[in-house]
């Protein structure tokens, strides 16, 4: 049964995982995706917290807002899986749920709402999700293709399509957007240094990618097979 999207304003935080230090202490995050052997997704800030996602919705969590840690403590418990996070410094955030269902916090765009609920309600599969604090938003589905909250950003990322084949999945920052696709990636600003150099050496499939605005970045293959630097 399709579950509908909410808007999700948690009463109490529980502190699934018993993280509360400062995403600059990413100690816990690194030692246990060492541990775990794999990780295939996270949400990166420099001063709201950092997720590492496990399995089908087992996580770690640190320094995050309370109602975003009680939303994944309750996914988690109801077996729910958790495809995505999305957190941005300012602490807008959206989960994805399943194929197509999304759970969401304060400030998000009212056309990224309505862009959600038309993929739950039609059944679509969501492939990427991306925000930033600037109101700018990224939306990919496998049936129908990408839409974005800028014309230009949308026929940017067609364009890339077109260049390097299928999107696997797109990072807005507040000054850059980043996209991998089948055949390689683009970006619209450069790319640091050290994350250009890891995606032009990886063989992966890279098909989530986040960075923070301290630099640190992740990024992973739909095996959990990762590289970052946290």
């Amino acid at each position: 049964m399709k579950t509908t999207i909410k808007f999700f304003v948690a009463a109490i935080a529980m502190l699934a995982t018993g993280f509360t230090s400062m995403a600059q202490d990413r100690d816990a995050i690194r030692s246990t995706i060492e541990e775990v052997g794999h990780c295939r997704n996270v949400a990166i800030t420099a001063s709201n917290g950092d997720i590492a996602l496990f399995g089908e919705n087992e996580y770690i969590a640190q320094g995050c807002p309370e109602d975003l840690l009680s939303v994944l403590n309750q996914l988690h418990e109801e077996g729910h899986y958790i495809d995505d996070v999305q957190l941005t410094e300012k602490g807008r955030w959206v989960v994805l749920v399943n194929n197509n269902d999304a759970v969401y916090g304060p400030g998000l765009p009212e056309t990224l709402i309505d862009a959600l609920k038309y993929c739950n309600e039609n059944d679509m599969v969501v492939l990427t999700i991306a925000i930033n604090d600037s109101g700018d938003w990224i939306l990919g589905t496998k049936e129908n293709g990408l839409t974005s909250s800028d014309d230009e950003m949308t026929q940017w990322l067609a364009a890339m399509v077109e260049k390097y084949g299928t999107l696997y999945t797109a990072c807005l920052t507040e000054d850059n957007l980043i996209a991998t696709f089948e055949k390689g990636f683009a970006s619209l600003t450069d790319i640091q240094e050290d994350l250009l150099k890891a995606l032009q050496e990886t063989d992966m499939d890279v098909i989530r990618l986040k960075v923070a605005s301290d630099g640190a970045w992740f990024f992973a293959d739909a095996e959990g097979k990762n590289n970052y630097k946290m």
